[in-house]
Order: C-alpha cells, then sequence, then structure tokens
C-alpha cells in the first residue's frame, strides 16, 4: 500500500474533535472521493495529511514511512495539495511563473520545464493565460492554475480539496479528463456526485470525523450505510444515462 492512515484522531483547541479514530489505505494509482455533509471533517483530514495541523494522533505512513520523516522538497514531491480556495495558493505575478514556481525551486531543466508548462496549460485549457496576471483571472481560472501548479511536479499523492465547485460544466470536463490523467494516488474531498463518478470508483463517507463508509461506490454496503446518498448517486446515473 502506498498510504497508510491508522487510528487518525485530532482536535481542535475550542475541544470539537473533527476527526475520531480514522484508518484507511490506499494502494499506488488508487482514487477515493471523500465525501459527507459540512463539518464531517473532510477537509480536515486532508489538512492534517499536509502536516498543517499539528497535534494529532494515529499514524500516517507514506510507502512504510512515518510522514514526520518525510520533510523539505522531498514531503512536496510526495505529497502535495489543491486548495479549495485558489487565492491562498496563488502568488507569483504571472500565471506561467505561477504554475512553472516549483519547477523552479527543484532546479528543473528550463527547456523541460516548458515542455511540462505547454503540456499541462494544453489539457487545463490555460494556455492563452499564461501571460496574465492572476488577480484577474476568474474564480474558476484560478482554480484550473493552481492545480496545473501542483500537477505540474507529478506528486506520488495528490489532494483536491472540492475541486469542481464553480468550474462550469466545459470546465469541469476538462478538470475530469486532468485528474483522470494524472497517474498517482489522488485523495478527492467533493460533494460533487458527478464529479465524484467521473474519477473514482472507491467513496470514503464521513460524519462527525468518523468514516462510516468505505468502499465502491456500487457496493450494496453503501445503500445500508448511507442510503440518501446512494438514491443520490442512482438520481445521477439515471440523468447521465438518459442525456447518452
Amino acid at each position: 500500500m502506498e498510504l497508510e492512515v491508522k487510528k487518525l484522531s485530532y482536535t481542535f483547541e475550542d475541544g470539537t474533535e473533527a476527526l475520531k479514530d480514522v484508518s484507511f489505505s490506499i494502494d499506488k494509482g488508487e482514487t477515493i472521493a471523500v465525501m459527507g455533509p459540512n463539518g464531517a471533517g473532510k477537509s480536515t483530514l486532508l489538512w492534517v495529511l499536509m502536516k498543517a495541523l499539528k497535534g494529532y494522533s494515529g499514524s500516517i505512513n507514506i510507502c512504510g514511512i512515518d510522514i514526520e520523516k518525510i520533510t523539505g522538497d522531498a514531503f512536496y514531491r510526495t505529497l502535495n495539495i489543491v486548495f479549495q480556495n485558489p487565492e491562498n495558493q496563488i502568488f507569483c505575478d504571472t500565471v506561467e511563473d505561477e504554475i512553472c514556481f516549483a519547477l523552479d525551486n527543484l532546479g528543473v531543466n528550463p527547456g523541460i520545464a516548458s515542455e511540462k508548462l505547454k503540456e499541462i496549460a494544453g489539457v487545463l485549457g490555460i494556455s492563452d493565460l499564461l501571460k496574465k496576471e492572476p488577480q484577474h483571472l476568474s474564480f474558476g481560472q484560478k482554480k484550473r492554475v493552481a492545480l496545473a501548479s501542483v500537477l505540474i511536479i507529478k506528486p506520488l499523492i495528490l489532494l483536491l480539496d472540492e475541486p469542481s465547485s464553480n468550474l462550469d460544466f466545459l470546465n469541469k470536463k476538462k478538470l475530469i479528463t486532468a485528474v483522470n490523467e494524472f497517474q498517482g494516488s489522488k485523495i478527492i474531498v467533493t460533494q460533487d456526485i458527478h464529479f465524484a463518478l467521473s474519477v473514482a470508483k472507491r467513496i470514503i463517507y464521513m460524519e462527525n470525523g468518523i468514516i462510516c463508509y468505505d468502499g465502491a461506490f456500487d457496493n450494496p454496503g453503501l445503500k445500508l450505510k448511507c442510503p440518501d446518498l446512494d438514491d443520490e448517486i442512482i438520481d445521477i446515473r439515471q440523468k447521465i444515462s438518459i442525456i447518452k
């Protein structure tokens, strides 16, 4: 297994238990959609995995190595995140500089970096934005730029927090293509059922910091443990079938 989380718990300073004995593992190249209501602990899970929140209990191992022992550039090439709000992630003067920032810091040859930039910009449909200032972009465009800046370094494990929010249908399709083409493992927090079904076969459903279900979308256990979600999935699949 590539990532193994065991009995992970986290409590905020105000006493709120955000995560309670969360355990799961993912294999190399696997994609997991993490779903659940607001306040379920989904985003907190990503922040703990990124070591942005300290003081958790339990263990997090990547390829058998304690996550706390992976530091510096090695950590961000192993595990990286695209935030829900891209404005928390973008800081360079141009889109091109933003996307290539990490490659420059890693000492990647400029010629190779240029080819990688061209490739990822084409996939996400932002080739015409490369010379623009990020602050002048729409929210959806900023989200794609933030995604490109992480995808370009090809981390071992990619974390995405509500990546499809505020994207129109065409740009969501581009996002789905980019996510599916990424060969690494992915943990995707989303409330978008259509997006989840398009990029993942496995779902972790959380409520009140606890994993209520971990398995395939079409497993009978989902209907038993998460009947409302199962009904929503059936409904969206019927709508897709009618469209086709």
